[in-house]
């Protein structure tokens, strides 16, 4: 059921343009260590993973740049005419160097530019993939939080019947007891009821 679930999630999200949770600090908060799964870590070492190795290729590549163009230069400075036979062979082999460490570059940067254009969709499809998971533990924990309120809310209804009977208990007691209180006033007469009152503290609130 569950993986019919992410199935729906993920053609729902096809064509969608998502954020990069891992970016924004509120991802961060909206999780704590109890609700992250197993299954939620692993996809965010392996988000943050792939947009470290992202931008450490368009380092690479900046760097790749400026030492081609450095070889470049090199080469042009090789390609001055010599009559100096021994001198010419020296930069001939510079030259030759030079050209191979730009083709190596070129390699390089090839290779580099290629995984670099693969790297988005991989790392959009690890992002939403992280996102579901994410949702899915917000939902439940919502849902879970549901009942939990709709049995408070039971238990703030009894209690709520409850303090409502015991106050209506209350002041029928009060009144109990201020009806008797009266009762002997009027049978003996105030004088003789404050020398009880003296000896007695079950007097009824006035």
């Amino acid at each position: 059921m569950k993986e019919k679930n992410l199935d729906k999630f993920e053609r729902a999200l096809e064509g969608k343009k998502v954020p990069i949770v891992t970016l924004d600090n509120k991802w961060y908060l909206l999780f704590d260590n109890n609700l992250k799964t197993f299954t939620m870590n692993s996809l965010e070492k392996k988000l943050n993973k792939l947009l470290g190795r992202q931008g450490q290729l368009y380092n690479d590549l900046k760097e790749m740049e400026a030492a081609k163009k450095t070889l470049m230069d090199k080469i042009l400075e090789n390609m001055n005419p010599n009559e100096d036979e021994v001198y010419g062979n020296v930069k001939n082999k510079k030259l030759d160097a030079s050209q191979k460490l730009i083709r190596d570059l070129n390699s390089k940067m090839i290779d580099s530019e290629k995984e670099l254009e693969e790297l988005p969709n991989t790392i959009d499809t690890v992002n939403k993939m992280l996102l579901i998971e994410g949702m899915r533990i917000c939902y439940n924990t919502m849902k879970d939080n549901k009942l939990k309120l709709t049995e408070i809310d039971e238990w703030i209804e009894k209690v709520r019947m409850q303090l409502k009977e015991n106050v209506i208990r209350k002041q029928e007691i009060q009144d109990e007891s201020n009806l008797m209180y009266s009762y002997m006033h009027d049978i003996l007469g105030f004088e003789i009821v404050d020398l009880f009152d003296m000896y007695n503290e079950a007097l009824p609130e006035e």
